[in-house]
This record gives C-alpha cells, structure tokens and sequence, in this order.
C-alpha cells in the first residue's frame, strides 16, 4: 500500500488544472454520458471532460456524443486529473477515433520478480466502433494522469487528427 506513488510527481509541480475555468466552460449546459461530461465552446469547438475511467464506457453513449457534438470544427478531449480506471473504458472511448483497425503501441506484462522480467511486447490494436470523429481533436493532459488514462493517451496519440497539449503524464 502507498509504495507505487510517487508524491514529487505532481506536487513539485504547477497542476496544469483549473476547476474554476472549467466550471466556466461547462457552466450548467453541459450533458453527461457514462460520467463524461461535454458540451459546446464559442467558436463551434466541442468540450469532453474525462474525469475518470472508473466506469465502463457504452459504445453507443459514446455515438450519441458524437453526433451532438459534430457540428462542431473540432473537439478538446480534457482527460487532466485523470487518475485512471479501467483499461477497457479507455480503449472504449478511443475506438470511435479510428477509421480502420490501427496498432497504437505494445503491451508488456510482468512476469516475475525480477527488474527485467517481462512478456516479449504485444501489439495494440483499436478498431472503429460506432460513430467515428475524423475532425482534429486536442487530448489537454497533466501530470494528473495516470494508469488507464494514460493508456488512453498512448492510444490516442499515433493518430493523424490527434494533437496532445500539455505537461507530462503520471
């Protein structure tokens, strides 16, 4: 218990988030959907906050946003303080940035006590599901972010329309 997280991380350094601002963006006209909260900036830019991954994440949810928010130019994904969740609601969100099935990195696992001990890496792959957004999207990020969260970024971060703008992730 307590022994994986390092506090220096984050707390010797600026926290990259402001509550207030983002109470001032999302206001009181904001919908949510499996927790995700979104909705519509001045200059047709959408706004999706990401708090969390703790919850499973419905594909058709997920559409549903999509096309609320497709009359947009383009979306800010906003996944700071993040600090993860499952591995699947982030890969559940992700899919619906892919237009053909798309490595996005490798995955090792542990597979002894050793420093070294790991699996020989394994491809990740997303495959589009549901309504797919093909428009530029900016992924804000802080060191916040950790775990699945920062799994989504992996993700997210190979594709052509994605740009990342922030500080480092956890």
């Amino acid at each position: 218990y307590g022994t994986t997280y390092y506090w220096d991380w984050s707390l010797n350094h600026p926290i990259n988030f402001s509550d207030s601002l983002q109470r001032n963006y999302l206001g009181n006209k904001f919908r949510i959907t499996n927790g995700i909260k979104y909705t519509t900036l001045p200059d047709s830019i959408g706004y999706i906050y990401v708090g969390s991954f703790e919850s499973s994440i419905s594909s058709d949810n997920v559409s549903i946003m999509l096309l609320r928010l497709a009359e947009n130019k383009g979306i800010i994904i906003d996944i700071r303080n993040n600090g993860g969740g499952m591995l699947t609601a982030a890969e559940a969100l992700a899919e619906h940035f892919v237009t053909e099935k798309t490595r996005c990195g490798y995955i090792q696992h542990k597979t002894g006590k050793g420093h070294d001990d790991f699996s020989a890496p394994e491809p990740l792959y997303l495959e589009p599901k549901g309504v797919i957004w093909g428009k530029p999207v900016i992924l804000l990020t802080n060191r916040g972010v950790y775990s699945s969260a920062n799994h989504f970024v992996m993700l997210m971060k190979p594709l052509p329309q994605i740009t990342v703008i922030g500080d480092k992730t956890g």
